[in-house]
């Protein structure tokens, strides 16, 4: 291991751009084809504990998680790399089922990122949080933190060592906080891809914490955090060892600056509960073992399979690829967790209504990534 990092350099090109210039580029977008047929999906909100009637004062914030499909891990052959040398040629991700651009190449259209990055923003935008947490972002500097920050975010990127988008010639994509900063000012940070824990061994997983102080209520901080465990059904074990170091880190963060007002959000690449081939580990522990956490999802509500009964209505991404097994899978695999005393979660973001999703799944026309976004609005406790 390398422990090689190339971040994507900040550019000059957006200092002169305007919230209003990205605004109307959004909307060129969406008046052409095949966009202006595809419009993306509808969302609705879900109220799952409201707030009580004469309830004087209530301090809000939407938290979103969102993990973007990196560039560089969706680009197909023949995209123009920011490394002119790199190992491999891309491989479009292997989404083999969508359909060929003009150019004849499978999903070429689809994964364009010079449109889809936008189609990005979009999404963030049409959901407004006031946090956001962010994984596979290998355009920090040059695209996503200029951008955000003409609509009033200010953020904090960390990215992969040894990134498996350096090998196609792309930047290292990474995990990201952004907060609106009318609402928020930041107190600390941490970033890295590599924890050295006292308590366990050393554990390669990319991280971010904030400590934010709010501008909407007098009182304690509030820490989020954000990480990206390791893929695949084999490596829950390696999972284990990442979320048991991500909380004591976040335990030990900051010390100086105590609070219980803490939001872990992320994509865990793991799910709730057991599925054929697959046994639960992470999501069971941490009910088991740190009940001061609370998910701001029902996960008794997760898919497991491509086909469930209704009631399984939960699930964050859905996509087929010809070389996974299974070619095609549904499943919840990213999380909103809060100190369940020191927020309430009033809605949730459900996924989009089954009959809308494309028979290619994601990321299709009508959606930018192979996950959804997920969101909370949270009340905060003092």
């Amino acid at each position: 291991m390398s422990d090689e990092v190339v971040a994507a350099p900040a550019s000059s090109y957006w200092e002169s751009i305007t919230a209003d210039d990205i605004r109307k580029r959004i909307e060129v977008i969406k008046s052409r084809e095949p966009y202006s047929s595809n419009p993306l999906y509808p969302r609705e909100w879900e109220v799952v504990d409201p707030i009580a009637p004469g309830t004087n004062t209530t301090y809000l914030l939407r938290l979103m998680q969102f993990n973007l499909l990196a560039e560089g891990l969706s680009c197909v052959a023949g995209t123009q790399a920011p490394n002119p040398n790199p190992k491999k040629q891309p491989e479009g991700g292997n989404f083999t089922e969508l359909p060929k651009g003009p150019d004849g190449v499978i999903g070429s259209e689809i994964l364009d990122f010079a449109t889809r990055k936008f189609r990005i923003v979009e999404e963030i935008l049409s959901k407004g949080p006031d946090i956001l947490t962010v994984q596979e972002l290998d355009r920090f500097g040059d695209f996503f933190q200029p951008v955000l920050s003409k609509f009033g975010y200010d953020g904090i990127f960390s990215p992969k060592a040894d990134s498996p988008c350096l090998q196609f010639g792309f930047y290292s994509d990474g995990v990201a906080i952004f907060w609106k900063r009318e609402k928020f000012t930041l107190t600390s940070s941490a970033i890295a891809g590599k924890i050295e824990s006292p308590t366990y061994d050393p554990i390669d997983v990319v991280y971010a914490i904030v400590k934010l102080h709010p501008k909407m209520w007098e009182g304690t901080d509030v820490c989020v955090a954000t990480c990206h465990l390791k893929a695949k059904s084999s490596n829950e074990a390696k999972r284990m060892a990442q979320i048991r170091s991500i909380l004591e880190l976040i335990r030990n963060f900051d010390t100086d600056n105590p609070t219980k007002h803490i939001i872990l959000a992320g994509d865990f690449n793991t799910d709730p509960c057991d599925r054929v081939g697959f046994v639960a580990e992470v999501i069971p522990w941490l009910g088991a073992e740190h009940k001061w956490l609370k998910s701001s999802y029902p996960l008794d509500k997760a898919s497991t399979y491509v086909t469930d009964d209704d009631c399984k209505w939960l699930w964050t991404t859905w996509k087929k690829r010809a070389q996974s097994d299974p070619s095609e899978i549904k499943h919840a695999i990213d999380y909103i967790f809060h100190d369940r005393d020191s927020f309430r979660t009033i809605q949730i973001l459900r996924p989009p209504a089954e009959e809308f999703i494309m028979d290619h799944r994601l990321p299709c026309w009508r959606y930018p990534s192979d996950h959804i976004s997920i969101a909370a609005d949270l009340e905060v406790v003092l």
